[in-house]
């Protein structure tokens, strides 16, 4: 009993007969059709995102300077209506100093949030 020939019952063709023959390269074109397509989506989608992350850059950078504005301001009334309580007796010196900490961290603050922006803290904690 040789193993090269299949028995007569068996429908499966031989190994040599199931294969296509190597010459044949009209495949190629068509592959390349099909993929150029789904590249260019790729390209645009990309495209895209970044355009997205830009004009969400730009927003929050115009939020930020809005914001800080409006907090500066504020602030700034706050130490000068503290520091004319004191002068005029009606504040401690230490109430004034307190408060001028708490103003310095909260500067601190804003800063480290004007640097890294919030979503760059997501991204972090993903990791």
């Amino acid at each position: 009993m040789s193993n090269d020939v299949p028995p007569e019952g068996d429908d499966k063709k031989a190994p040599d007969e199931q294969r296509p023959p190597p010459s044949n390269t009209d495949w190629i074109p068509i592959l390349i059709n099909s993929v150029v397509p789904l590249v260019k989506e790729y390209v645009d989608l990309q495209k895209s995102k970044f355009d997205y992350k830009v004009k969400r850059d730009e927003r929050a950078s115009q939020h930020n300077r809005k914001l800080t504005y409006s907090l500066l301001i504020f602030l700034g009334a706050i130490i000068g209506i503290s520091s004319l309580l004191t002068f005029y007796g009606k504040v401690s010196g230490d109430a004034l100093l307190f408060m001028i900490g708490v103003i310095v961290g909260y500067i601190i603050t804003m800063i480290q949030g004007l640097i890294y922006e919030p979503w760059q803290y997501d991204e972090a904690e993903g990791d």
